[in-house]
């Protein structure tokens, strides 16, 4: 365990574990002393709470997230509605786990965009 812990810290994921351990015994039933690092914190059962409903809500991997509009509308229209469907996600996402959401927004982004100017200098 304290080679979990000590790479959990230096990738700055501890919130997460610990909201994902609070989800995994109080939804899933995983005993509490068998789940590595499980806090019973108040704070990481509201994490869990509110993963739960983000899960239930978007279904698991966003199978339940309506992507229809991609077939409605041509290429830059989908490609704003996306962003914006990104920038809500990110929001629900910074509630839960302030601490790294700004950093996976930011990566995003850069990704993207990067992707997209490499794209523009092939073709």
């Amino acid at each position: 365990m304290p080679l979990l812990e000590s790479r959990l810290r230096r990738m700055g994921l501890m919130p997460e574990w610990k909201g994902f351990a609070a989800l995994a015994v109080g939804y899933l039933g995983m005993p509490a002393d068998a789940m590595p690092l499980y806090s019973d914190a108040p704070k990481y059962r509201r994490k869990a709470d509110r993963i739960c409903r983000l899960v239930l809500q978007t279904g698991n991997m966003g199978h339940n997230i309506d992507q229809s509009y991609r077939t409605k509308y041509p290429g830059l229209v989908a490609k704003v509605i996306t962003f914006f469907r990104r920038l809500g996600e990110f929001a629900r996402l910074t509630v839960i786990f302030p601490e790294n959401a700004i950093a996976f927004w930011a990566t995003y982004v850069f990704r993207r965009t990067k992707a997209g100017i490499i794209k523009k200098q092939i073709n």
